[in-house]
């Protein structure tokens, strides 16, 4: 049970929170404020706040209890983000921000057409609805315990209080209470730092040197294997996510769209990759220094306890109260940034890609605006209810299906992106068969994963290489299919990386043109 003045701490956290959200209740008066904030958010908040989004609860907890039981091989992916960050300066942010989207899939309808868009818009859809209950289900899990309060009521409290003010103060409360929360993040993170540095006997050096020894810094075998969790597929892996975080994630191409140019839009972009990286070795790091203190303290309580409870007992046990309620606060925090980004993003894509382009075209600003904060509503409704069910649904079950349900009905669009960026001649006709035959694809991988194949037709690889290899067969497909089905559009100009987007670059890196923008 947490101390009274750590619930004090969370408390006030929270009332600064949706103070914030508050604030910019009245300034949204139109659907570009709503989604965009006027398209005038400084660069270094959008950065901070995509490093909010991409740190979870789960995040905070996990990667800690992944250091402390094994090594840090799960780091390995999330070291491959220099890439995306290469891909978006130099391709994604000069071609979105060239023709003035207000989604990242009217791209893909002004490439491919209506269909693309709406088959892309839903799957995105899907795989934020699945997110969001799991998320806010997971981060329940530890910060129950962690606040003395049962898991059900942590579900309902963070579910309605994050949905109240994502619902009213849109993508200005998101990113500036997410700004709040990466600093929280952060200073939690320092705060642990300390402690186990005092209290672990030996310097740093000694230290470090003992968790060397023991190989706490290891990044996997370094062998070819897609049946295993090696070196090369978590390479593999790091290496296409980041790419399609960057190209094609709503979350992110909003936040390019949200600032004022496109040097806000780099910077904000170098600020998340930079910080986002510095902070999943730093929570590492807080892994391996948790194993050396239980080892050298030989405090027997965690000899049988599961590694993602040992960060919440030291929390706990170890800090002092008031010190351990700003660690809670920075847990909370991580849950409710990465929480926020969903929902506002949900809401865009229904009212921009599915509302407004299909169903509503006719309709005015204002009634999208209210759209927009009743799609939050029912997004965050379907979250409670979704995290709900998890808590009544056996954990190995629900690993069970959540695999089943994210590999059948969320597909990775990637090679949608790169097909419309760098090869013309592929076109609607060809993307559309290709998607097809990806969903063939990845209907069978999903049936053997869990064995419901003949044992002859059965593969031995492992979860992570379903996605990348659907994305693979679709690129591949419609590449083949381009040579049956060449793209009829003579005129692409914008749409495809070429010259003219390697002029507008060279013109926005001129100090004359930064001056300008400035």
């Amino acid at each position: 049970m947490s101390h009274p003045v750590d619930l004090l701490v969370v408390l006030v956290y929270l009332v600064v929170t949706i103070g914030i959200a508050f604030r910019f209740l009245t300034k949204n008066r139109s659907t570009e404020d709503y989604f965009f904030g006027s398209r005038g958010l400084p660069g270094w908040a959008v950065g901070l706040s995509m490093v909010g989004t991409s740190i979870s609860a789960v995040t905070f907890l996990a990667f800690p209890a992944a250091a402390y039981s094994l090594d840090w091989r799960l780091l390995v992916p999330n070291m491959m983000i220099p890439v995306g960050i290469v891909m978006a300066i130099y391709v994604c942010i000069p071609l979105y921000r060239s023709f003035r989207i207000s989604s990242v899939y009217e791209y893909l309808e002004r490439r491919f057409g209506p269909f693309i868009r709406f088959f892309a818009a839903v799957n995105f859809i899907i795989g934020q609805y699945l997110r969001l209950g799991i998320v806010l289900y997971l981060v329940a899990i530890p910060i129950g315990p962690l606040l003395g309060v049962d898991v059900l009521w942590v579900i309902i409290f963070a579910g309605v209080f994050v949905t109240v003010y994502s619902m009213f103060g849109g993508i200005n409360a998101v990113v500036w209470t997410d700004v709040l929360q990466t600093i929280i993040l952060m200073v939690g993170g320092v705060v642990c730092l300390v402690f186990l540095l005092i209290k672990t006997p030996g310097s740093t050096w000694d230290i470090l040197g003992y968790a060397y020894e023991h190989d706490k810094f290891g990044l996997g075998e370094a062998r070819w294997d897609i049946s295993e969790r090696t070196l090369f597929t978590m390479i593999v892996l790091g290496f296409v996510s980041w790419l399609q975080s960057y190209m094609c994630n709503q979350n992110v191409v909003q936040r390019y769209l949200s600032v004022s140019s496109d040097r806000e839009a780099r910077k904000a972009t170098l600020i998340s990759g930079v910080v986002g990286l510095m902070n999943w070795a730093f929570f590492f790091l807080l892994g391996t220094l948790l194993f050396v203190y239980y080892v050298k303290s030989g405090d027997p309580s965690v000899v049988d306890m599961a590694s993602d409870q040992v960060f919440p007992h030291f929390i706990l046990t170890v800090l002092p109260a008031g010190v351990s309620g700003i660690i809670i606060s920075a847990a909370v925090a991580a849950a409710m940034s990465s929480l926020d980004s969903s929902m506002n993003v949900i809401s865009l894509t229904l009212s921009k890609d599915i509302f407004q382009r299909f169903l509503t075209k006719h309709k005015s600003d204002a009634f999208h605006l209210r759209l927009a904060r009743w799609t939050t509503l029912l997004s965050g409704l379907f979250m409670i209810g979704a995290a709900i069910c998890f808590h009544y649904t056996p954990r190995e079950s629900l690993l069970d299906t959540l695999i089943a349900l994210g590999s059948l009905l969320v597909g990775s669009l990637l090679s949608l992106f790169l097909l419309g960026f760098f090869v013309p001649r592929v076109g609607n006709t060809a993307v559309v068969w290709s998607v097809g035959l990806s969903l063939l694809a990845r209907l069978y991988l999903l049936l053997n994963y869990f064995g419901w194949m003949p044992e002859s037709w059965q593969v031995n690889i492992h979860a992570y290489w379903i996605s990348i290899i659907v994305d693979g067969i679709l690129l591949v497909c419609a590449l083949l299919l381009s040579l049956i089905f060449p793209c009829k559009r003579k005129d692409l100009t914008g749409l495809v990386y070429s010259r003219a987007v390697l002029k507008r670059r060279d013109e926005m890196l001129d100090p004359v043109s930064l001056q300008t923008q400035e």
